[in-house]
């Protein structure tokens, strides 16, 4: 029986990665062409550390605090929800899964600053747009703000998520 194995770890502050190959040949007690097992394996792992991420479209919260998991304490998201009900809950949500790194913003995102309307479903609050679209709906006024006037110049935002 042999078994030889090779492996290169490596990575940054933020990122990490694993590289793994693994060789593996036992001789039986049957003989011949049935008589050994041979095995071949390789493995890759890479990890990079997110520290902020933007959510837009954030609805009650279901990928913002997934996303707050996986950016941990260290991290930074936030979530812009335009339905000022839809936001209150995801605030909600977000205090009740202690997820303090991650903001609630009730506003629209769009590519200036102004106002927008957000047209509701009466029938599925997670239906709700800010473009007019065909059958009748209720309309909420919203502030819209642009993303790039939002945050500083220097501040680097890591993953964007939009609906």
């Amino acid at each position: 029986m042999s078994s030889h194995q090779l492996s290169f770890t490596g990575g940054s502050e933020k990122s990490s990665y694993t590289i793994s190959g693994n060789y593996f040949d036992q001789n039986g007690i049957v003989g011949g062409d049935k008589s050994g097992f041979q095995r071949y394996t390789a493995r890759m792992n890479a990890t990079h550390e997110v520290k902020s991420w933007l959510n837009i479209g954030a609805n009650i919260g279901l990928h913002t605090l997934k996303l707050a998991k996986l950016g941990g304490p260290a991290g930074r998201v936030w979530a812009f929800e335009a339905d000022r009900a839809n936001c209150e809950t995801l605030r909600r949500n977000l205090a009740a899964n202690g997820c303090a790194h991650a903001e609630a913003v009730h506003a629209a995102a769009g590519a200036a600053v102004g106002e927008a309307y957000v047209f509701k479903s009466s029938a599925n609050a997670g239906d709700h747009r800010t473009f007019h679209s065909s059958g009748w709906r209720s309309r909420e006024s919203v502030h819209m703000i642009a993303l790039d006037d939002h945050f500083p110049q220097a501040q680097r935002n890591e993953f964007i998520k939009m609906y």
